[in-house]
């Protein structure tokens, strides 16, 4: 079995598998999960975590998503898709590879690949940044990345918006 060197992030070895979610009590890839729902979704929204940047870095990042993406346009050819920003860390928290260049790295190259793509781009980071384009201590629980409830209120705020736009744009499409 492949093992992924995160001894600078967890102090232990993991296996080099994918992290997928359970479906039906089974661990399965989204895309084959898809698979065997009633009614095949419309929408799927991804949020890879920043753990992937520290692991990958930026371009690995961005290859993992451009693989799920894949998948996903495979198995369910018809599925809109929507990604959602990496959010920023705190400054006083930021490590060799995991640190907010790099996540604003990662979020750039992430829209530009949305906009080319057709797939939809949800910017929940920058609403969140203070003016060092760090993580606003007003939005951080007390630990390196992880946010408080008023920053998740600010998504919810965003994708409502996000979502109210698309709905209205596929009306419009389908008058």
């Amino acid at each position: 079995m492949d093992i992924l060197d995160l001894h600078r992030y967890t102090g232990r070895q993991m296996p080099a598998l994918p992290f997928h979610p359970m479906y039906q009590g089974k661990q399965i890839p989204i895309w084959e999960s898809m698979k065997l729902m009633p009614s095949k979704p419309k929408r799927v929204f991804l949020f890879f975590g920043l753990n992937d940047i520290g692991i990958t870095g930026v371009d690995g990042f961005l290859e993992n998503y451009k693989k799920m993406v894949a998948h996903l346009q495979e198995t369910v050819p018809d599925i809109k898709i929507y990604i959602l920003s990496v959010t920023p860390m705190r400054a006083d928290c930021e490590k060799e590879i995991l640190n907010n260049v790099n996540i604003t790295k990662a979020n750039e190259a992430l829209k530009e690949y949305c906009l080319n793509n057709n797939i939809g781009y949800i910017d929940v980071a920058t609403m969140l940044l203070d003016e060092d384009g760090a993580l606003d201590v007003k939005y951080s629980d007390g630990t390196n990345v992880h946010l408080t409830k008023d920053a998740y209120a600010l998504w919810r705020e965003v994708l409502v918006e996000y979502g109210t736009e698309v709905l209205l744009s596929e009306q419009k499409e389908t008058q």
